[in-house]
């Protein structure tokens, strides 16, 4: 069917996590092809009501192109049961977050307790609640940088979780100055790390400035890896000295040994290679 955008119910748009990448790729898609797929759509038995299941991405990109009208499948569930059906087609593609956000959806909107959850998504009591609690550990500003694609979904619950449950309030702190800045995990891990190794002055400073205390770390542990001239020259000289050892240590056990043109030649350049050392260094 084709509905006008006015007839759609977007009231379960928080439940998605929407990066500025995804929304440019989708753009040039739809601006060069047009609608592929439908979006999916529910009326509950209301034929006026028609709440969207999924699409909310190709819905808000195609308003954006200008476009008055969406192509959209309608199914013959309920909401509840339209949310658990897309949920099981996609559920390869859902973070945990989008999980948490759906399973606390579904428990506070249409009452369903976290046993039937369990059964109706094949998954443990435990499971189900392990996900509720990990969206509800975040402040809700940090959970908005997360479903605008501000923030790693992995890292948050990864990082920002635990945080949170530690300090809400660093955990936001921490979010709003490096949402847009694209850490890594990595980067996430050392300033974790690094938040739970400090006191608490050096929490304050961290949280409130993230990308100088990674740049102190990046440049300590380039120094550490740097290796001052003066010791690469002492480990050459060890090691001139170990082939001079094992060089004497294969002569004595050898005895005697013929000394020929090459070995004369050889044992010339050491000499003169000994001779320029002596000329640099002062001992």
């Amino acid at each position: 069917m084709e509905l006008e955008f006015h007839q759609l119910d977007l009231r379960y748009r928080d439940l998605r996590i929407v990066t500025a990448s995804s929304r440019r790729r989708l753009m040039a898609e739809l601006s060069e092809a047009g609608q592929q797929s439908p979006v999916l759509v529910t009326t509950a038995g209301d034929p006026a009501r028609y709440v969207l299941i999924d699409g909310y991405l190709r819905v808000s990109v195609l308003k954006r192109l200008g476009h008055d009208t969406v192509q959209a499948v309608c199914l013959d569930l309920s909401e509840a049961d339209a949310l658990l059906w897309h949920h099981q087609r996609q559920r390869s593609h859902a973070t945990a977050l989008e999980d948490g956000w759906l399973l606390r959806e579904l428990r506070d909107s249409h009452g369903l307790g976290g046993v039937a959850l369990s059964a109706r998504l094949s998954r443990s009591p435990s499971w189900v609640s392990r996900r509720i609690a990990l969206v509800e550990s975040l402040p809700l500003s940090v959970q908005g940088m997360i479903r605008k694609g501000q923030l790693c979904p992995y890292a948050a619950s990864k990082y920002l979780v635990p945080l949170a449950r530690a300090n809400a309030a660093h955990a936001e702190t921490l979010a709003q100055h490096i949402a847009s800045q694209k850490l890594s995990v990595r980067q996430m891990h050392t300033l974790y790390v690094g938040w739970r190794q400090s006191d608490a002055e050096g929490k304050e400073r961290l949280v409130q400035q993230p990308m100088l205390y990674l740049a102190a770390r990046a440049e300590a542990k380039t120094e550490a890896r740097t290796v001052h001239p003066d010791e690469t020259i002492l480990s050459d000289l060890h090691a001139a000295e170990s082939i001079m050892r094992r060089l004497a240590r294969r002569l004595r056990e050898r005895g005697e040994v013929p000394v020929g043109a090459a070995m004369e030649d050889a044992w010339s350049a050491v000499q003169q290679a000994f001779d320029a050392l002596f000329t640099y260094l002062k001992v």
